[in-house]
C-alpha cells in the first residue's frame, strides 16, 4: 500500500518564518502542487525535494538576476519574454554586442545567487554558483524528509542538539550546518534585524540556535520581498490571514473579485494588523522597524466602502465624486461619505431635452446603499438578506405602486423619500410614503407603519430601500 506522507510548516508568531511560509505556498501554487493553507498550517503532499530545489534555483534565482539587471539586459539583448535560464547561453551569442560585453554578461549570470545575503558562505557570492546550489539542494532536502519523519536522511552528522529551534519553537536545532561547520547566527546568513521577539538574532558570534527549516524559509522571505516587491509588511497571527493581507493589501492589487473571502474574513475574530516597515542595507541586508499596529476590522471596512465608491453610478463628474468619496473614507468622514451616497443614488440619463431616472444604474446605487449601511452597523450580509426576507411588505408595497406611477412621478417622490432620510426626519418620510400610497390606492400591509414609526435608523433605512427598489423596477 502506498502511503502518502503530508510535510507541514506550522504558524510560529515570528514575521520572518511566517512570510516565508505564505510565500512557498504562492511557489507550490505555480508548481501545480496542491496544498492546504491552514490558520495554523500550511500542508501539502510530500514531493521530492530535487523539483522544489530545482524550481528555486532555475526559475526564482534566475528571476532575482534578471530582475536585478532588467534594464542591462533589454539594451544588450531586446525583448526578454521568451528569456529563461536554459536559453540564456544562446540569447548571449545570437547577440550583437561585442565579445567583453558578451563576458560581462555571463559572468553576471553566474554571480546568480539569494539576494541581500551577497557575503553569505552559503547562499552569497562567498560561495561559488556550484556550491550555492549544491547547499539548497542539502538544505531542502533536509527539511522535507525531516518534516515528514522519514528516516531517509542522517541528522547524525550534524549533531542534533536537545535544544528548541528559537524561531518556530518546534524543531530541534543541530550544532553543525549544512556545510559541515559549526552554526553560528550570522550576518552571512539571517539578515533581518530589528523586529519584535524576532529569533533571528543576527550577531554574529552566538551559538547557532535555528533550525534547518527556519532558515529554508527565511530565504523564502528574501525572494518575496526581492520579487514580490512589497512596500510593507503586515503580521496577523493566521497564515490564511497573513496571506491574505499581504498579497492583497500590502501589494495593493485589486481585491474587488475576492469580496466573499474578505467578508468571510471580517467575521474572525481578529483584533489588530503588525505594520513592519523595511530597508535594504548593502553590509546589513534586510531590516525591519515595527511602524504600528492598524485596526484590522476598520481597515477592511474602508476597503468595502472604497469598493462601493467605485461602482456607484454617477450622473456626471464621476472620476472627480470619487475621488472625493475615498478622500472621505480616508479621513473618517463616514456620516459625509453616507450624504455622498445619498444626494447621488438616483441616476438620470438625459436624452435631448428629457431627462429620465436610469432605473438599472439607480437600483444598483440602492442597493450600495443599503450594503453601506448594514456595514457601518457591524452587520453581516447574511443578516441583511434574512431581514430582507422578513421585511417582504415594502417590497410588495413599491411594486404595487411602480404598476401606477408614471417616470416623473417617480423620480419626484422618491428625491422627497431621499430628502427626508437626509435629514432623518421620520415625521415627514412617513406623511410622504403614507399620502402617495393613498393617492394611488396601495394596499398597506399590517406592521408597515410600524416598521417607519418605530425601526431604529438602520430598519428604517433599509426598509425604505426595500419599497424604493421595487418602485424603481
Amino acid at each position: 500500500m502506498n502511503i502518502t506522507y503530508k510535510v507541514k510548516f506550522y504558524l510560529s508568531g515570528d514575521i520572518v518564518r511566517d512570510i516565508g511560509i505564505i510565500y512557498f505556498s504562492e511557489i507550490l501554487n505555480c508548481m501545480d502542487i496542491n496544498y492546504e493553507l491552514n490558520k495554523n498550517y500550511l500542508e501539502f503532499d510530500y514531493v521530492e525535494p530535487s523539483l522544489i530545489a530545482d524550481y528555486i534555483l532555475n526559475n526564482l534565482i534566475f528571476e532575482v538576476f534578471k530582475v536585478g539587471k532588467r534594464e542591462k539586459l533589454k539594451d544588450k539583448l531586446g525583448d526578454l519574454y521568451d528569456l529563461s535560464i536554459e536559453n540564456f547561453e544562446k540569447y548571449i551569442d545570437n547577440s550583437n554586442i561585442s565579445i567583453k560585453e558578451k563576458y560581462d554578461l555571463m559572468k553576471e549570470f553566474n554571480n546568480r545567487r539569494f539576494p541581500y545575503i551577497r557575503n553569505s558562505s552559503k547562499f552569497g557570492l562567498n560561495t561559488t554558483l556550484e556550491n550555492m546550489e549544491k547547499n539548497l539542494r542539502e538544505l531542502v532536502n533536509i527539511v522535507f524528509k525531516s518534516n515528514i519523519g522519514v528516516k531517509k536522511i542522517d541528522l547524525n552528522k550534524f549533531k542534533e542538539k536537545d535544544i528548541i529551534c528559537n524561531v518556530c519553537n518546534i524543531n530541534k536545532i543541530t550544532e553543525l550546518d549544512i556545510t559541515l561547520n559549526k552554526k553560528i547566527d550570522s550576518k552571512l546568513t539571517f539578515l533581518f534585524r530589528g523586529t519584535e521577539k524576532s529569533g533571528f538574532r543576527n550577531n554574529g558570534h552566538d551559538e547557532g540556535n535555528i533550525c534547518f527549516e527556519c532558515e529554508f524559509l527565511n530565504l523564502m522571505c528574501l525572494l518575496y520581498i526581492n520579487l514580490e516587491k512589497p512596500n510593507t509588511l503586515a503580521y496577523v497571527n493566521n497564515l490564511r490571514e497573513l496571506w491574505f493581507v499581504n498579497y492583497k493589501l500590502m501589494l495593493q492589487r485589486k481585491i474587488y473579485s475576492d469580496k466573499a473571502f474578505y467578508s468571510k474574513l471580517l467575521h474572525e475574530k481578529v483584533s489588530a494588523l503588525r505594520i513592519y516597515d523595511f530597508y535594504i542595507d548593502t553590509n546589513k541586508g534586510v531590516i525591519l522597524k515595527f511602524n504600528s499596529i492598524v485596526d484590522y476590522k476598520k481597515l477592511i471596512k474602508k476597503i468595502e466602502f472604497m469598493d462601493i465608491i467605485d461602482n456607484y453610478n454617477f450622473t456626471r463628474d464621476a472620476m472627480k465624486i470619487i475621488e472625493i468619496g475615498k478622500n472621505m473614507v480616508n479621513n473618517d468622514s463616514i456620516e459625509a461619505f453616507r450624504e455622498l451616497l445619498l444626494d447621488n443614488l438616483i441616476n438620470i440619463k438625459s436624452e435631448g431635452a428629457s431627462r429620465e431616472i436610469d432605473n438599472k444604474s439607480s437600483l444598483y446605487n440602492l442597493m450600495s446603499y443599503m450594503k453601506f449601511l448594514w456595514i457601518i452597523n457591524d452587520k453581516g450580509e447574511n443578516q441583511m438578506n434574512r431581514f430582507k426576507e422578513e421585511n417582504y411588505i415594502y417590497s410588495r408595497a413599491g411594486k404595487e405602486l411602480s404598476c401606477k406611477m408614471d417616470d416623473p412621478g417617480k423620480r419626484n417622490f422618491v428625491f422627497r423619500v431621499i430628502q427626508s432620510l437626509k435629514s432623518n426626519d421620520k415625521n415627514n418620510l412617513f406623511q410622504t410614503i403614507m399620502h402617495t400610497l393613498a393617492s394611488y390606492e396601495v394596499h398597506i400591509e399590517s406592521g408597515f407603519v410600524e416598521g417607519i414609526m418605530q425601526q431604529g435608523e438602520l430598519e428604517l433605512n433599509t426598509n425604505v430601500g426595500l419599497f424604493v427598489q421595487e418602485l424603481m423596477q
